[in-house]
């Protein structure tokens, strides 16, 4: 069957007797083998060899057999010590060194102490003083506690105040009613000597100042003495105090006796440490003397520290064992024992550190029962623990085979057990003729620890691939286990554009393609806007995506992800169709006064359309005299550009100011839109906008009379025609040629030619017989030409 650790169960306990009786120790211990028992005095051998008798005798006990017996339990295991049980043996033996009667000289007033010899007994006897008159007398007079006698915790007899008929015979009868026996002392004969000269000024002495006093937690009482002489007739007071705080009685915990002069400490705890004093004085008088002593307070060792009852190590390992203690556990000494023989620092083997104990470099003799002992001079407490060392020959499980891409950092584990702990070793079987190749940490991207035992790769690559084997061994023999490691280049996208741009209505086609090694399984999947699936009918095969005719909608994220067992990988591309702009919306033309030309112009809003998808990069404005557009009839005739707006990059226009305006005359605007690819479809007209009246700055060039009949003649002024009409900042303003045209359409000269920029300093200065019109904008009435009727008495040219 397995061996359990020896653990006693119960033990003897501290025990008073009378001397000659018969006392019997006993010791209960369990675990297997059966312990058996041998018996210790002050760690001193009773017996001579272990039995199975769990109890020990004494028929009689003697004085000597006074101390601490203890049992040991052993077995196979080991061996334990039981906590110490002391033996008291009452005994009763009298004064030791008794002398013959003593003469004590006292003056007058003084106190003076009777001092017994020392008393040899157990337990504490009994003491009562008595006095007679001479030793013939028979009148033995009790001495009881009173105003002038005090008998000490020593048995001592105290006379205060001592006067002439103090002078008497004073001795003890000493009695211990436990064993029986009862002891006389010698006699004290005391003689008072008269002063010759009176005290001048009494004040109090110390007779018995309070003492230092050791307790232990739940001692029933602990006591404290104070006694003062101070002359005939006067009143002693006496107080006790507790570190500096006048003792509440009222508790029930403090008692002071009769005169106050003793101070009892009843029900020890270990908030009664501390400072006791006393203090006395004259009644009625303002000076104090005092005296102090200690209460130092013990508690029973407690060990706090948990122990298993079995501590598994392996050979070549270190231990530590911690035996520490409760608060209350004070002034304690820790030893240390294995299989009851005690432990000390001999070697570097054993270290004793402290409450701890460390074993280095655990041996197969290192087995067995260690204690640790907590002992102060109240008590102790110990606990145990079986140091057992695991035998086991080693097993070993390695990782799960692996398959990673290469790049990876893998690791290969080996789980190992035994006793002791198995070395790991790590091999690579050849691929051609199956020899092991050892590894080692000097290969670089390999990587042993000796702690773990993990194989760590880093950075894998396709040649790592193989079999590697993990061998454990250790004193009592070796194991095995093998895992396979197969390494694939990382599939992977290779192609697929971030972003792309797309006329709309022409073909898009994406491409995904792919990197993998020809013998690993792959699954590529489209989403648009990441998980919406695209329809079959958009797929030429599983990696490309083709849209015959993209519209807007098909604007957005395309996403393609592979699968594979070496690796996944996905990749976005952003598609963007892109077209014209749209024409701009709810065109308004409004009046507004220009401060700096002191000139009405004219102020064009509005509303930005669809940019096509890419960036507007200017707006062309183009205006035409709604007049004209009535008479044509057809809306499309006689639209002139204006001006160009450029757009900065990342800003939207919405409005511009138009200058240069004819006055009196009612315009209408539009525009259209450009982007990189062009310009967009013109936007529906504005509202008509009149520019008010201003005052000719001409006279009217020539009157020509009609006779309409006899009595009325038809009067046709000519009004001129301003160059400003005709010439502004950039060139001729064409509509001014439209309104030449509509006035004297019987009197036009239709002269052709090509169009020649030229400013209007440039025309006054080459030009001062004819008027240059700038045919820029020629296409108004053919593609080329512009064919142009006025009769103003120059000649009018296109060149």
């Amino acid at each position: 069957e397995q061996l359990q650790a020896p653990i006693i169960l119960r033990e003897s306990s501290d025990n008073d007797v009378p001397l000659g009786s018969r006392k019997v120790f006993t010791c209960n211990a369990i675990g297997y083998p059966p312990p058996t028992y041998m018996w210790l005095l002050e760690w001193q051998n009773l017996t001579s060899n272990f039995s199975s008798l769990s109890y020990f005798e004494i028929p009689s006990t003697k004085k000597q057999d006074q101390g601490s017996y203890r049992c040991l339990a052993k077995n196979d295991v080991g061996i334990v010590a039981s906590k110490a049980a002391h033996l008291t043996v009452w005994y009763f033996d009298g004064l030791l060194n008794n002398q013959r009667d003593q003469f004590i000289n006292v003056y007058e007033s003084d106190a003076v102490i009777l001092h017994l010899p020392v008393i040899s007994s157990s337990p504490d006897p009994t003491v009562q003083w008595f006095m007679k008159s001479s030793s013939s007398s028979r009148d033995n007079i009790r001495i009881i506690i009173n105003e002038k006698y005090f008998i000490t915790s020593t048995h001592n007899l105290v006379i205060l105040n001592t006067e002439y008929h103090d002078e008497k015979i004073y001795f003890a009868i000493i009695e211990n009613i436990f064993v029986g026996g009862t002891k006389q002392s010698s006699d004290f004969r005391l003689q008072i000597n008269r002063r010759k000269i009176p005290l001048s000024e009494t004040i109090p002495e110390f007779i018995i100042k309070p003492t230092d006093q050791l307790a232990t937690i739940g001692d029933a009482i602990k006591s404290f003495e104070c006694v003062a002489n101070a002359g005939p007739g006067n009143t002693i007071e006496i107080i006790w105090q507790k570190n500096a705080i006048l003792i509440d009685q009222t508790t029930g915990r403090f008692h002071i006796g009769p005169y106050n002069r003793t101070l009892e400490v009843r029900g020890i705890t270990a908030d009664d440490q501390g400072i006791y004093s006393c203090h006395i004085r004259i009644k009625n008088s303002d000076n104090f003397i005092n005296a102090s002593a200690k209460l130092i307070v013990r508690g029973v060792p407690i060990i706090s520290t948990n122990f298993p009852l079995i501590q598994n190590v392996d050979l070549q390992e270190n231990i530590i064992f911690t035996c520490d203690g409760t608060p209350i556990s004070t002034n304690f000494n820790v030893t240390w024992y294995k299989n009851a023989i005690l432990l000390t620092n001999e070697s570097s083997k054993i270290q004793l550190i402290d409450n701890k104990l460390i074993i280095n470099t655990i041996e197969w003799n290192d087995q067995g029962m260690y204690q640790c002992f907590l002992t102060n001079d109240v008590g102790e407490d110990t606990r145990s623990t079986w140091l057992k060392i695991k035998s086991e020959p080693p097993t070993v499980t390695a990782s799960k085979d692996l398959i990673v891409f290469n790049g990876t950092d893998v690791e290969l584990t080996c789980t190992a057990n035994g006793s002791p702990f198995p070395n790991i070793t790590w091999f690579k079987l050849n691929s051609n003729d199956n020899q092991r190749i050892l590894i080692n940490n000097l290969h670089g991207r390999f990587h042993i620890d000796n702690r773990t035992g993990v194989l760590s790769i880093t950075n894998t690559i396709r040649d790592d691939s193989g079999i590697f084997e993990c061998l454990a061994q250790n004193i009592l023999g070796s194991a095995h286990a093998r895992t396979t490691l197969l390494v694939h280049r990382r599939t992977r996208i290779i192609s697929l554009p971030q972003t792309m741009k797309i006329v709309k209505a022409q073909s898009l086609v994406l491409v995904c393609q792919v990197f993998s090694e020809d013998d690993i399984a792959k699954r590529i999947h489209w989403y648009f806007n990441y998980n919406q699936i695209i329809p079959h009918n958009r797929f030429y095969n599983e990696s490309t995506i083709l849209i015959d005719t993209p519209q807007n909608q098909d604007t957005g994220n395309y996403t393609c992800i592979v699968e594979s067992e070496a690796g996944n990988d996905s990749r976005t591309t952003e598609v963007t169709i892109i077209e014209l702009p749209w024409p701009p919306t709810f065109v308004r033309a409004s009046l507004m006064n220009d401060s700096l030309s002191k000139s009405v112009i004219v102020n064009l809003t509005w509303i930005p359309n669809f940019d096509g998808n890419i960036p507007i990069e200017r707006y062309t404005i183009q205006m035409k005299d709604s007049i004209l557009s009535d008479i044509n009839g057809y809306d499309d005739i006689g639209w002139q550009n204006k001006e160009d707006i450029v757009i900065q990059k990342n800003q939207t226009k919405t409005w511009t100011l138009i200058h240069h305006l004819r006055p009196f005359t009612t315009y209408r605007f539009r525009l259209s839109a450009w982007n990189q690819l062009g310009e967009g479809q013109i936007s529906s007209p504005s509202n008509n906008i009149t520019l008010p009246e201003e005052i000719p700055n001409g006279t009217v060039k020539s009157l020509t009379a009609i006779p309409r009949d006899s009595t009325s003649p038809e009067m046709i002024p000519l009004v001129p025609l301003l160059l400003e009409q005709f010439v502004g900042e950039n060139g001729v303003d064409l509509s001014v040629i439209d309104d030449c045209l509509r006035a004297s359409p019987a009197h036009n000269r239709c002269i052709f030619g090509h169009s020649k920029r030229f400013t209007a300093s440039d025309w006054l200065k080459q030009h001062p017989l004819s008027l240059i019109i700038e045919a820029n904008h020629a296409p108004v009435y053919d593609h080329d030409v512009v064919k142009i009727c006025v009769d103003l008495n120059i000649t009018v040219k296109i060149s």
